[in-house]
This record gives C-alpha cells, sequence and structure tokens, in this order.
C-alpha cells in the first residue's frame, strides 16, 4: 500500500519522532535518498525537503516515551458485544486527550477461549502534538502515525529469518528487541509468540563511550528480563534477544553477562545488508533509527495506524478531495463520449449540433460549481475544527474529588494500599496563578476553575522475599506509572527508598514488606496550562 501511493512522485518521506528530535527519512523508490536530522518541528530544513515534492506522502513513526501498553482479556462473548466492552474500557481507562488504539492478541486455546487485546496510548501532547501541528501545515498528505514499538513486530520477524536462529534450533517463545536510536534512546519492545506484550526506553546514562553505552544497554535488559517475569516469562520458554547498536559497542558486548537462549548483536550496516535495503545504512552508523525506517517504508503490511482528531478531519478532508476531483473527471470524460456519439449520429443535423453545444454549456456550469464548493470545502472544516477545539478546552474543567478517586483506584499491576486521603482546595486566585505558571490561556483575566489538593498516604507492599534492587526498581516503576495517570496533575512523591536508606523503609510484617509513600497531587489543570 505505501508504494502503491507515493507512486506519483516517486518519493516518499518517513519522520522517526522522538523527544530528543526527529529524522526525515527521504526515499525515492525502493532506494534511501537521504536522511536528515530536525531539531525542532518549526526547522525550516522540514518545510524545504518535504515541500519540494507535495505529492509525496508523509509517514509518522512515533518513539517517544510517553506510551503506554495495557493488556486486557474479554470473557467469549459476540464481536459486536466485544466491541462495545473494548470502546467502554477505552473511555474508562484512558483520557480523552490520549491517542487509543487496539491490537487483539488472539484467544486462549483452552478454557473459556477469552478475547485477548493490547491497548495502545500515546500522549496527544508535546513534543508529540508539535510535530503532528507542524506536518499538517504542510502541502503533502499525512499517510498515517505509527508507532516504531509495533512497527517493531515484522522488523524483527525479517530480522530473525535472516539470522538462522530458526533454521538451527527450536525457536524461542519469547523475544526482545533492543534498539539504540537517536531520537528516543534504547528502545526495549518484548514479544511472546511474535505478538507484542510491553515496550519501553531509557536514556544513556555516565556518558557516550562504547564501554558505558554497552553497560547501559547491558543493565537495562537485565532489568527488563526481572520485569517480564511478571508476565509470565520463565527461563523454560527461551529467550532470544536482539541489540542493534554501533559497532564499537557491539565489540564491547561480546563479554556480556546476559543469560539467554540466544543473543544476537548486530550493526545498522548489517542489517541493512540482511535485509537489502539499499543505501539504508553506512558502515560508521551508530543509531537504528534510520534502517528502521527504511524497512517500514518497504514492508508489506504494517500494525495499526493512529489518528488523532485533528488528523481524523484531515482524512476526512482528503478522502472528500478525491472524491469530488474523480466526479469531476468522470463528468468531462461523460461529456467527452456524449458529444462524439452525438456529433457523429447527427453530423447533418445543424440544429441537433446547437441542443449538445448548448448541454455542453449546462455541464460545465455544474462542473464548476463542483469545483468552487472544493475550494468552500477545507473552510467548513475550520469552522468545526475551532468549535471541536473550544468545545475541548470547556469540558476539561472538573474539580470533583470522586472522579480523582476513580482515577487513583484505577492503578493496575500493584499491591497499593491507601491508609489516609486528605482534600482540599486552593481557593487563593493567587496561588492558583502561580501553580499554573501564569494561568490559563482560555482565561485572560486569570479567573479559573478551583483547584484541588490532595495529600495520600499509601503502602507499597512487596514479597518477603524482594530483594532490595526489585524493591527499588518496583518502587520506581509506580513512581512512573502513577505520574503518567496523572498527568493533568502536579504529582510529588515523598519518602521513595534509597540504596542506603530501602533496609530502614522497609518493614517486615509477617508475609509483605511495606514501603510507605506520601503523595500530593495538584490539580486538574485546564489543558492549556499544562
Amino acid at each position: 500500500m505505501l508504494n502503491k501511493l507515493s507512486r506519483k512522485s516517486g518519493y516518499k518521506f518517513v519522520l522517526s519522532i522522538g523527544d530528543e528530535g526527529a529524522i526525515l527519512t527521504v526515499l525515492k523508490g525502493n532506494m534511501l535518498d537521504k536522511r536528515v536530522f530536525i531539531n525542532a518541528p518549526s526547522s525550516q530544513d522540514l518545510i524545504k525537503i518535504v515541500s519540494s515534492e507535495p505529492k509525496a506522502p508523509i509517514y509518522v513513526l512515533v518513539d517517544v516515551l510517553d506510551q503506554v501498553f495495557v493488556q486486557h482479556s474479554f470473557p467469549p462473548v459476540s464481536k459486536l458485544n466485544l466491541s462495545k466492552l473494548i470502546r467502554r474500557k477505552l473511555e474508562r481507562d484512558f483520557q480523552k486527550v490520549d491517542i487509543t488504539e487496539t491490537l487483539s492478541l488472539g484467544r486462549d486455546k483452552t478454557g473459556r477461549k477469552d478475547w485477548n487485546y493490547l491497548f495502545v496510548s500515546v500522549r496527544n501532547a508535546p513534543p508529540f502534538s508539535d510535530w503532528i501541528s507542524a506536518i499538517a501545515e504542510l502541502p503533502n498528505r499525512l499517510a498515517g502515525i505509527y508507532l516504531l514499538s509495533l512497527e517493531s513486530q515484522f522488523f524483527l520477524e525479517d530480522i530473525i529469518k535472516k539470522s538462522g536462529i530458526e533454521t538451527q534450533q527450536r525457536r524461542s517463545r519469547w523475544q526482545f528487541l533492543v534498539s539504540h536510536n537517536r531520537v528516543g534512546g534504547f528502545r526495549q519492545v518484548v514479544f511472546r509468540d511474535g505478538k507484542p506484550m510491553f515496550t519501553r526506553i531509557a536514556q544513556p546514562i555516565g556518558g557516550l563511550s562504547p564501554d558505558v553505552i554497552a553497560g547501559n544497554i547491558e543493565q537495562e535488559t537485565l532489568n527488563t528480563v526481572e520485569y517480564v517475569r511478571r508476565l509470565g516469562y520463565n527461563d523454560n520458554e527461551g529467550l532470544d534477544i536482539f541489540i542493534i547498536a554501533s559497532q564499537q559497542v557491539k565489540t564491547a558486548l561480546e563479554n556480556h553477562s546476559i543469560t539467554c537462549s540466544n543473543l544476537v548483536c548486530l550493526t545498522p550496516y548489517e542489517i541493512a545488508k540482511q535485509l537489502n535495503l539499499e543505501n539504508g545504512a553506512e558502515e560508521a552508523d551508530r543509531f537504528g533509527d534510520v534502517v528502521a525506517a527504511c524497512h517500514f517504508a518497504m514492508a508489506k503490511k504494517h500494525s495499526i495506524k493512529l489518528q488523532t482528531p485533528y488528523t481524523k478531519k484531515l482524512h476526512i478532508l482528503d478522502s472528500s478531495r478525491i472524491a469530488l476531483r474523480g466526479l469531476a473527471t468522470f463528468t468531462s470524460l461523460g461529456l467527452l463520449a456524449a458529444s462524439g456519439y452525438y456529433f457523429f449520429s447527427t453530423q447533418d443535423t445543424s440544429s441537433e449540433i446547437d441542443r449538445l453545444r448548448r448541454g455542453r454549456t449546462e455541464a460545465e456550469e455544474k462542473l464548476s460549481k463542483i469545483m468552487r464548493f472544493e475550494g468552500e470545502f477545507e473552510n467548513d472544516w475550520e469552522k468545526v475544527n475551532a468549535v471541536s477545539t473550544f468545545y475541548t478546552s470547556i469540558k476539561n474543567h472538573n474539580t470533583a474529588p470522586l472522579e480523582f478517586i476513580k482515577q487513583l483506584s484505577g492503578l493496575q499491576g500493584f499491591n497499593l494500599r491507601v491508609t489516609n486521603i486528605g482534600l482540599s482546595y486552593v481557593t487563593d486566585q493567587k496561588k492558583r496563578n502561580t501553580i499554573l505558571k501564569g494561568g490559563s490561556k482560555n482565561n485572560p483575566d486569570g479567573t479559573i476553575p478551583p483547584l484541588m489538593e490532595v495529600s495520600v498516604k499509601a503502602e507499597l507492599e512487596h514479597p518477603t522475599n524482594s530483594t532490595i534492587e526489585q524493591v527499588l526498581e518496583e518502587v520506581d516503576v509506580f513512581s512512573m506509572d502513577i505520574k503518567r495517570k496523572f498527568r493533568n496533575y502536579d504529582v510529588s512523591i515523598s519518602g521513595l527508598p534509597s540504596d542506603k536508606s530501602v533496609s530502614v523503609d522497609l518493614e517486615h510484617s509477617g508475609t509483605k514488606r511495606t514501603t510507605r509513600l506520601d503523595l500530593r497531587f495538584v490539580g486538574p489543570k485546564p489543558e492549556d496550562s499544562k
């Protein structure tokens, strides 16, 4: 599909977006033409390069930190009822500002034969939303928004086929793909039975030398192995790990301490050669972004396409324009055919020729009205978009404490016990403006809805046999998860344990260990003040 859509100009663009910038990969036919690092959505390089080929579609690969994977199982109901259950689950578990989609993981083969789905969420906020806004201003058609983590499924499948693991021995049930990317960091994707289960991203710590990078990759991989044991992984099922990094990092990883069934470390250049991605990488390349973008552009199938509310409207508008142009072309061809038929049938009758001329004039007037309607169509959508934006901004002002408690009780995956909740409202206007760093753009006089200040005392319980490292990792995951769930609040957490204090913060109580945490939430904040 991707190749068919871009044949008119011969070019196609893939923009890989991360928290550290973006890389624009330009392909002509099936060959990499150029790759350019773009440091900001307003970059003139982006505008100049993409606008030079206005007929070429642009595809977006998202590699930002703010994405969530959650697995859910549903009872064996009909597909119609299943769709309703999925829709209700999306509305209840995710915020409206989130971009959400679902990916089917198949059905259980035993027991009730439940439906299994992966819920995917991306926060429609900077830097991601700034890039999408910039792309929407370009003349090129936005062909789709895709997650690099999900598209890695097909990338890894092709790498496995070329690695020879399947022909040498039994393929493991679990696979890890670890890629050192320029715009994101260390992107890790976990697969079970070929289906994506979990993804996380980490930044390099301690420097950029090959030995330091290799140490970071090794440690992050070991941490992920321990985490996925909670998802059901055990050593008997086998684990294949694939790492994409520079030649220097690959050499440094030769003396690794990772325990797995198979470990394959490849450079971007080696992958480009194995997968026949012409000019897809150079020997000195250190990052996997470009070779992944080239594979995505050449792939025959993709995972799920994401859409923001604004890109949905753009898609409808583009479809309408194509339909109008097709109607205009069909009308013109019909007129030419009719004119030819009647001309040869009545070439000796001048009155009939005059009648055909009048009919052609009327048809041309109708065609002109259609073309004028096409020109006016975009303005109507701009009005709809303005009304929709205004409605969203006023609807998000909600300070009901029950919504907060409902959101807090929806946390999953942690053995958390709340012992005390304190609630107060920030009524002082000056203090509210200080919290919101200047107040809300939608309220030029500084008048904003009241803010809640919620203090929560909670206990995070761990198994008695938990090691210090496991406790620290679980508390770290909990802190990241709760801040992600409460993005529209200012969240502060005290009582977090460290390597030195963990023995004091943990209390033995029968069959459990407890970490006491004090959490403070202030919000919710209007969308334009986040």
